[in-house]
């Protein structure tokens, strides 16, 4: 009979237990979503001593006829103590706090943003948090692992708008015509961005460098010292930035790399304070002389 009650004890501690430290006990110490992960420790941490005390003494009546009822009657009586409350224990449900249920949705919208019908279908305006994981996802959109599409930024740069226009600017994966719109529609920050664009039409880098804004202007120079072909319009990006140097002028390391800025600018810049841009310039004029 004992070892019966201690079974059936033990089966039912496993039982209702669990549900007991996970909705009572662990819900008024610690935050509630860990309660599901730590609800077995703390069953552990009491069955095992129990588990422990038997052996004990079962161990000590080694040879005595009454083995068995001399060891299993603690664990019946733990298993009865710690059974009653488990069984009359009414679980309370807890409201959620405002912050929950936002951080909720939130979760939820970044859940949703891996179906490309809902980013097709998303309309703005977006609050401030939504705005945010909308830029994050689309600034992380030149990962081979992206769920962001092209067809998917077109999509968003029609029916978004202004908030999120410069990270989709930046996006390497945005098509040429939605920048070419950028870049003849967009405000200050998305035509600075599309002016950075790889992809951007040289046509519209060339526009964008009579931009009104400095800070484009100065974006399209860069670019376009970079990557465009032209020997004159490098040749003038290079006195321009002479005569008014931007704080963070990263032109001459440009030049000093591309393959078509002329001869005797790269003799200049291999006198460039900077050694990077001496480096790249000799690197070029060498590269030149050896075809």
């Amino acid at each position: 009979m004992p070892t019966l009650l201690a079974f059936g004890g033990s089966v039912l501690l496993m039982y209702v237990l669990g549900g007991f430290f996970q909705e009572y006990i662990f819900s008024l110490v610690f935050y509630p979503g860990s309660a599901e992960s730590a609800a077995p420790i703390l069953l552990a941490i009491i069955v095992v001593p129990v588990l422990a005390v038997s052996y004990a003494l079962h161990w000590k009546a080694k040879g005595r006829e009454t083995t068995t009822s001399f060891y299993f009657p603690p664990v019946v009586l733990v298993c009865g103590a710690l059974i009653v409350p488990a069984y009359l224990h009414k679980p309370t449900a807890t409201q959620s706090t405002p912050a929950a249920i936002s951080a909720r949705e939130l979760r939820e919208f970044e859940q949703k943003l891996s179906d490309p019908d809902f980013v097709m279908n998303l309309k703005g305006p977006l609050p401030m948090d939504r705005q945010l994981a909308l830029i994050s996802e689309i600034e992380h959109a030149d990962g081979w692992l992206s769920r962001v599409k092209p067809p998917e930024l077109h999509a968003l740069l029609l029916n978004v708008g202004m908030e999120i226009e410069p990270s989709i600017a930046r996006c390497a994966k945005t098509w040429p015509d939605d920048l070419d719109w950028i870049a003849h529609h967009g405000g200050v920050r998305g035509r600075q961005g599309a002016a950075m664009n790889p992809n951007t039409p040289e046509a519209d880098v060339r526009i964008l460098l009579t931009d009104p804004d400095p800070e484009v202007r100065y974006s399209a120079e860069r670019s376009a010292a970079k990557r465009l072909c032209d020997s004159q319009l490098l040749e003038s990006i290079w006195f321009q930035d002479k005569r008014n140097p931007h704080v963070d002028s990263d032109i001459a390391n440009s030049l000093a790399k591309n393959p078509c800025t002329p001869a005797l600018i790269l003799s200049f810049l291999k006198g460039d304070p900077s050694l990077a841009v001496r480096k790249a310039a000799s690197s070029t004029l060498e590269r030149r002389s050896s075809r």
